[in-house]
């Protein structure tokens, strides 16, 4: 018998739920829920990812339950459930009704991935979820492309600090985040579903993170994600990340969203700037019409070789502006070159211009 309480688990069934339902396999679109010292876990995979979570439950048995059906009566109760399992039946009591559900056999369920590792290291979790956020939104265009490299993020360890990494062809997101610890393995590519479904959970306490020869793995006293890692290498990217600006503005964000945002009136897409030594000039036409912005800006190096006329995407480059800091670095060459943007050295970012056409 197994006894749920709900009041606080309806957020963790509909992640399990949400795991469980996008696996191919049918054996895969149920939950796992199975004791373990003095508490009660609850799992689910699609083999590619594993997500498991201490619920708070009494469980004297393992049980394996449809996913989708669980979780709709989790949702429905406003008092604690009681599952009890007869052959391949479960019976769930629920205030005035009674609910009855086929059950597949636990044993057919995948044995839970191997957790030993020799090396780990430490990260705030707030310091990951906000890596994660400013990074993953890069991988997009690729995400369709199940067998690409960029349809992932690359993770590079040493001693103090972990980069992680991610790119469209278009756009490059680089976040460096503080960690502690050792990691026998300097670089693994780490698909983008388990960094999404991370970056869900993570809150105010420390991560414990983990590789093994095959698998990534995430924990803390709430959770226990495992993922698979990608058997592909992430573009080398060194020569990309070595800025050759020669020209250098600072600009005020607030003042950058809201040309940004006026210019895709006239064209939702492609945006033309124009740096000049005191002032940006934000433009976009179409058949539509035409919007023309001006915002100030403050060059520090470069300014004899402005003015000059960038062509970018506009949905990328408000990407990347919203998610910086207050003041916007900018650093140039010339508009078939990469631009770079960072607020910090924590956080950089590289945008290809597109071509212009007079």
């Amino acid at each position: 018998m197994i006894k749920i309480k709900t009041s606080q688990l309806k957020n963790k069934f509909q992640l399990l739920n949400s795991l469980a339902t996008r696996a191919s396999l049918p054996i895969l679109n149920n939950i796992l829920i199975y004791p373990e010292k003095k508490i009660a876990k609850a799992v689910a995979t699609d083999l590619e990812t594993t997500i498991i979570l201490p619920i708070d439950a009494k469980c004297e048995e393992k049980m394996l339950l449809p996913s989708q059906a669980l979780t709709k009566i989790v949702n429905l109760a406003q008092e604690d459930i009681f599952i009890e399992q007869k052959e391949n039946i479960a019976t769930i009591n629920l205030e005035n009704t009674k609910f009855e559900l086929a059950l597949p056999n636990a044993n057919e369920f995948p044995t839970l991935p191997s957790l030993e590792t020799k090396s780990f290291i430490n990260i705030q979790a707030q310091d990951l979820k906000t890596g994660i956020n400013k990074v993953i939104f890069a991988t997009e265009k690729t995400r369709g492309d199940y067998y690409s490299p960029l349809n992932n993020v690359n993770f590079i360890f040493d001693s103090s600090q972990l980069q992680m990494t991610a790119s469209n062809r278009v756009i490059l997101a680089v976040a460096n985040i503080p960690c502690s610890g050792s990691i026998e393995s300097k670089n693994c590519l780490v698909p983008t579903p388990p960094l999404l479904l991370l970056s869900k959970l993570l809150a105010n306490q420390e991560i414990n993170l983990s590789i093994t020869e095959s698998t990534i793995i995430f924990k803390t006293d709430e959770f226990l994600i495992i993922s698979q890692l990608t058997d592909q290498k992430f573009p080398d990217i060194a020569s990309v990340l070595e800025e050759k600006s020669k020209i250098h503005v600072s600009v005020l964000k607030d003042s950058f969203i809201d040309a940004l945002i006026k210019a895709s009136i006239a064209a939702e897409e492609k945006v033309i700037l124009e740096f000049n030594e005191d002032k940006i000039t934000v433009s976009s036409n179409s058949d539509l019409g035409s919007v023309v912005s001006t915002i100030d800006i403050k060059t520090s190096e470069g300014a004899d070789l402005l003015p000059l006329k960038f062509g970018f995407n506009r949905i990328y480059l408000s990407n990347i502006i919203k998610r910086l800091g207050e003041t916007i670095h900018i650093g140039l060459l010339d508009p078939r070159s990469p631009v770079y943007l960072n607020t910090d050295e924590a956080l950089k970012y590289v945008i290809m211009p597109l071509e212009l056409h007079d």
